[in-house]
């Protein structure tokens, strides 16, 4: 019998600035190649990155914009941090970007995957 991993996404929108340690989050992400590393963002895509870490660029107002023509809501938060209330939303807001996937899943960089 052979044995066959399931496609997993992780769904990280991420805006503002990256924080000091955030080669080692990547680095992390990248030592778990059975999943996807889905990042939104406005932050520099990093020159150097495994190839299961994807980044999509947006302006935090564009993402915003997006989320709430998908969601039918006026979804325009002052603070980055609010983008948390949309967790459960996540595979439906990406719902393009993850059909191939079997599950998918949220994240944050404050991890190290191990």
């Amino acid at each position: 019998m052979t044995s066959q991993k399931n496609k997993i996404a992780i769904i990280i929108p991420y805006f503002g600035q990256w924080p000091e340690w955030i080669d080692l989050h990547f680095y992390s992400c990248g030592q778990n190649l059975f999943i996807d590393w889905l990042f939104f963002t406005d932050c520099p895509i990093p020159k150097t990155h495994s190839t299961n870490l994807s980044f999509y660029s947006f302006s935090f107002d564009e993402y915003c914009n997006d989320v709430s023509r998908k969601l039918k809501i006026n979804f325009h938060p002052d603070k980055y941090y609010k983008l948390c209330d949309l967790k459960p939303f996540y595979g439906y807001i990406h719902a393009d970007i993850i059909s191939e996937y079997d599950f998918w899943g949220f994240g944050d960089i404050d991890v190290i995957w191990w």
